[in-house]
Parts: structure tokens; C-alpha cells; sequence
């Protein structure tokens, strides 16, 4: 399912899609009626050449996306909303109210404001880690395409200033896969305003860094990025972007697969 939905995704396809496709069939079909037979007769074997090429092109498509193998990432186009994010660590600490004391009540609800996505909540009677909480925002949006179609993705935005413990994320836990083996991760970013270092990608429990953005070819354009990482001796890991001073972004098209 997650194939198909990545499928869709990669096609721009929403209900503007299939209807766009719905109107293409139906002018294809009264092309078809609309010419007269002889016209098939005589072009014939142009015809039957066209639908064998056709068939070829699809057999190689999905030929191509069953060798790159799965996408370990669940729902990383975000077409089934939020469902599988917010599966981390960190977010069972908060969602299982771990934080949540008299102390905090009012940042333990503050940080839960945009789950999946939560923001950093200083613990009580932890004096060096105290802090504000950022002020940060996030939600599901679609981004259209230039000419048509568009993108579901994931939009986040940080106005804090840089600082101690201060940070927006978004998390899931990807399972399946395999100890001591090496994987690949992608994804699609789209800012509109950005700052050096303000997003990065971890597959680490101490959060250690496999992609920071120091800057991007242009504003309002998609860009691909990827990085690479190993498991150790786990078979899953906590794929996470920390966002962690100014910036306005999308994310979406996130991929894992074995690298």
C-alpha cells in the first residue's frame, strides 16, 4: 500500500489528478470514436507498435521499483495524513505522560499542540537544561505543483533563535531491518526561508547527524537530499528530523531502502 500510495505521490495524483486523468481517458476515448475505422486500418501497424512500446515503458517502471526493493518509511508522502509518525522515543516519553508533572503541565501541553510533531520541554529540576520553549509550529499541507498537481508533505515553522535545547521534531520508529547493514535514506525539502544548519536528519539515539542542510540551491523549489546509515546491532531505528533555528520547510517523499 505504501508502494501505491508513493506511487501516487511521485505522479502528483489527489482528486485534481484523477480527475485530470478521468478527462484525458474520456478525450481519448472520443478521439478513438471519432475517427473513422479506416483510419486504424491504414495505420495498423503504427498502431499496434504504439501499444507493444507502451507495454515495454510500464513493464520497465515497475520493473525498475521492484528492484529498488521496499520503502521501509510508512506513509513518507504523507497521503495517509499523520498516521505511523510520531513513533519515536522521545514522543513516548510525551504521549505517555512521563513529563507531564505540575512543573510542566503548561509546556507538556504546549509540546503536544502539533503531535507528531513536538517541541523541546525543559525537565523539572534539570537547571542546565531549562529553556524556553521554541516558539514553533507544524502541520499537514499540500503544495502544489507549477503546472499541475502537487505535493502532500509536511510543513514546519521555527521562528526561534538558535539555542540551548531548543528544537522542533518529527519522528518515526522504522522497523524491519536488517543488523549490521547499510541503508539509504531520502527525501524532498522545500523552504521558504531558511537558515544554515536549521534542519537536520538522525538516525541516532544521541542524535547523531546523517544530513544537515547548510544551505539550498534556491527557495520554493524542491531539492533532494539523502544520506546513508548503518544499523549496528539493531533492527530498527529512530528516523528523525530536528528542527532547530529559523526556517519555513516542507518535507515529503521520504524514502529508506537497503542500500
Amino acid at each position: 500500500m505504501d508502494t501505491a500510495a508513493n506511487l501516487l505521490q511521485i505522479y502528483g495524483a489527489d482528486v485534481r489528478g484523477a480527475l485530470i486523468a478521468l478527462v484525458v481517458a474520456i478525450a481519448w476515448s472520443l478521439v478513438r470514436e471519432c475517427l473513422p475505422d479506416q483510419f486504424f486500418v491504414q495505420h495498423q501497424a503504427a498502431y499496434w507498435w504504439g501499444r507493444v512500446i507502451l507495454g515495454v515503458l510500464l513493464v520497465g517502471v515497475f520493473g525498475l521499483l521492484w528492484w529498488r526493493g521496499d520503502n521501509l518509511v510508512l506513509n513518507g508522502s504523507f497521503v495517509e495524513a499523520k498516521k505511523h509518525w510520531g513513533t519515536g522515543y522521545y514522543e513516548d516519553l510525551l504521549r505517555n505522560g512521563n513529563f507531564d508533572t505540575p512543573a510542566t503541565n503548561e509546556d507538556f501541553r504546549r509540546a503536544m499542540q502539533h503531535f507528531p510533531y513536538v517541541l523541546h520541554m525543559p525537565r523539572p529540576k534539570r537547571d542546565a537544561e531549562l529553556g524556553p520553549v521554541p516558539d514553533s509550529g507544524a502541520d499537514l499541507d499540500y503544495v502544489p505543483n507549477r503546472w499541475i498537481g502537487g505535493r502532500h508533505a509536511y510543513r514546519i515553522e521555527f521562528n526561534a533563535d538558535e539555542g540551548h535545547n531548543r528544537f522542533g521534531t518529527l519522528s518515526q520508529r522504522v522497523a524491519n531491518l536488517k543488523p549490521h547493514s547499510n541503508y539509504r535514506a531520502k527525501y524532498l525539502v522545500r523552504a521558504e526561508r531558511f537558515t544554515a544548519g536549521a534542519l537536520i536528519l538522525t538516525t541516532e539515539l544521541n542524535w547523531k547527524e546523517c544530513d544537515n542542510i547548510q544551505s539550498l540551491p534556491s527557495l520554493n523549489e524542491w531539492v533532494s537530499r539523502e544520506c546513508r546509515f548503518s544499523t549496528g546491532d539493531t533492527d530498527q531505528v529512530d528516523f528523525r528530523f530536528v528542527v532547530r533555528s529559523k526556517t519555513k520547510i516542507w518535507i515529503t517523499g521520504i524514502e529508506v531502502r537497503e542500500d
